[in-house]
Parts: C-alpha cells; structure tokens; sequence
C-alpha cells in the first residue's frame, strides 16, 4: 500500500504535467490562430461590410490605396484618430478609407456625423458583426489602422491610435 505521501506527490506530478500540457497546447493555438490571422490579412479580407449609406457589399479597393480603420465610437483613442484623420483629409484625398465597427449601424452613423468625416467624399463607414470581426482580425485592439495597397496587399498594421503622418508616410510610399 502507498503512504498518502507518496500519492500526494504522484497527483501533485499529474496535475502539473497536465497543467504544462495544457498551457503548451494553449499557446501553440493561440500562435496558430495569429499566423492564420495573419496570412488572411496579407491581403484584402473576404469580408461583406454593412455600409451606413444601406449598401452591403464586400470590402474592395477602387484602384487608390486603401485605409481600413476598426472603431468603437465609445472609444477616445478612435475619436482622437478620427479627429485626426478629418484635420488631415485633404492629404488623404488619394486614399479610399473605410472605418468599420461592431456596434449597432445607428452608432457608427452617429459617429460619422460626430467625427466630421461622414461628408468626405472618399470616407465610408460600415458596420460588421462581432463574430466576424473576430474571424476575419482576430483579437482587436482599438482603434487598428490596416493599410493596403491598391491591389490589396497589406502593407502596414498599426495597433491603436496612429498619427495621419505615419498613415501618410506609408501612404505616400506606395504612391511615389
């Protein structure tokens, strides 16, 4: 018979072999899904977006560049990008940019009218559903600016508020 010791320590050794197998199966997933994310995003999601003007269609470019901004409109880092952006769309007027967000259609209608940039003629703002943001861009960080080139290659991701000038930078790069 084994001393409760003995047992004690062999649980203890089972729970910890578990607990490692289980970590290390949880971050080699975690690492697959963000290449998977990744590799998708190269180039131009597959993804149909609700526009505020009542069009639904997938997201495309129109032969210029294309800057997809993700939003919340409760979000002052979005409201500080977008603010940014409208100080600044006369530099953009080459570049299609499209703000897309998970709320409610009515929220991001109102973030248009807010913000500025609903009238500018070369801005659009969509809706998508929150199981789809997250299947096509995976864990999303508030605002993320992608840029893509005019055949829909990504060229830049940037996580969280990011300057006009460092937008326009990459912008410019593609254009020149």
């Amino acid at each position: 018979m084994m001393k409760p010791r003995k047992i004690a320590v062999a649980v203890v050794g089972v729970l910890l072999c578990s607990a490692i197998g289980y970590l290390t199966f949880a971050i080699a997933a975690k690492r697959t899904r963000q290449r998977e994310v990744a590799d998708k995003m190269a180039s131009l999601p597959a993804v149909k977006l609700a526009y505020t003007d009542g069009a639904v269609a997938p997201l495309a470019v129109d032969g210029k560049p294309l800057v997809l901004v993700l939003f919340n409109s409760g979000c002052e880092h979005c409201q500080y990008e977008a603010e940014a952006i409208r100080q600044h769309i006369t530099d953009f007027a080459s570049t299609q940019i499209v703000l897309v967000s998970a709320e409610e259609p009515a929220a991001a209608k109102q973030f248009a009218a807010v913000s500025g940039l609903g009238n500018a003629t070369n801005v659009r703002f969509a809706t998508i559903t929150h199981a789809d943001l997250t299947k096509t861009f995976g864990n999303v960080s508030f605002p993320s600016v992608y840029i893509y080139s005019a055949k829909g290659k990504l060229l830049k991701h940037f996580r969280g508020e990011t300057s006009p000038q460092a937008i326009l930078k990459v912008v410019s790069a593609i254009s020149s």
